[in-house]
């Protein structure tokens, strides 16, 4: 259960991270 949660909190942590670096990206734009 809680490698599970880990797991689920990287993928949020990531999509996170990548919607972050999409909108810094079209801020530089």
């Amino acid at each position: 259960a809680l490698n599970a949660k880990i797991h689920a909190d990287e993928r949020v942590t990531a999509s996170l991270l990548s919607i972050g670096d999409g909108l810094t990206l079209a801020r530089k734009r």
